[in-house]
């Protein structure tokens, strides 16, 4: 790939392609990987797109070769994302069943693992699969400073090829410098324990880390201008 210093900007409806393939290729084990790019790009489009959304892309003469994305609104377990953006993707993935059937059976799996805690907790007395999660999310939910006024950064890749020039720092830094005056004054962001490359691209970018769940960890970052 060819490189020049690379450049950051705000990405729009233009880059939703781009961010997709580039995600998949460097998260392979994700269910949007897995689902196809037409799926990706159906789940990118909506951060490119949506006022309350925010996309920042790293680029270079080759093109795009590094993304973080977030919304404003910290949708913690995604469901009103998802909510949001259920009609495209419905046909993303009937789209790509016509071509590979099986493009069903990460979400299948996906179902099937989440079925199955859903089942035990029942069996257990709760309620709901979404009590469920925030039970078990509740000691990382609580120690946010302002849940009202936290946005959430829900992902950002790097491509292999560009590492090493702390372009996830970089990214993070301008994601928080756009969300400066937008009324957010925290910013949620989260990995897990063994992507030590995420761990320490948040807190170059000033983040840090303030709870953990399992294999899951919230790091928390202070909006840039914010009293």
């Amino acid at each position: 790939m060819a490189c020049t210093e690379p450049t950051l900007r705000l990405g729009d409806h233009r880059d939703v392609d781009a961010i997709a393939e580039l995600f998949a290729r460097t998260h392979p084990h994700s269910l949007w990987a897995q689902a196809g790019s037409r799926v990706a790009a159906a789940y990118f489009r909506h951060y490119c797109t949506s006022a309350s959304a925010l996309a920042v892309v790293a680029t270079d003469s080759g093109g795009i070769i590094g993304a973080c994305v977030g919304t404003m609104k910290l949708d913690r377990y995604g469901y009103r994302h998802y909510r949001r953006i259920a009609v495209p993707l419905l046909k993303a993935v009937a789209c790509e069943m016509s071509s590979r059937p099986f493009v069903l059976v990460p979400f299948l799996r996906r179902v099937a693992v989440q079925g199955a805690q859903l089942v035990v907790r029942l069996v257990k007395g709760r309620l709901s699969y979404m009590d469920v999660k925030h039970e078990e999310h509740s000691a990382m939910i609580d120690s946010l400073p302002e849940p009202g006024k936290t946005c959430h950064m829900m992902a950002f890749c790097v491509d292999p090829t560009a590492r090493g020039q702390q372009l996830g720092s970089q990214m993070l830094r301008r994601f928080n410098e756009e969300m400066a005056g937008r009324g957010p004054e925290w910013c949620l962001a989260e990995t897990t324990t063994d992507n030590v490359a995420s761990q320490v691209a948040q807190c170059r970018a000033g983040f840090e880390c303030v709870a953990q769940s399992g294999q899951d960890l919230i790091f928390v970052g202070r909006i840039a201008g914010s009293a």
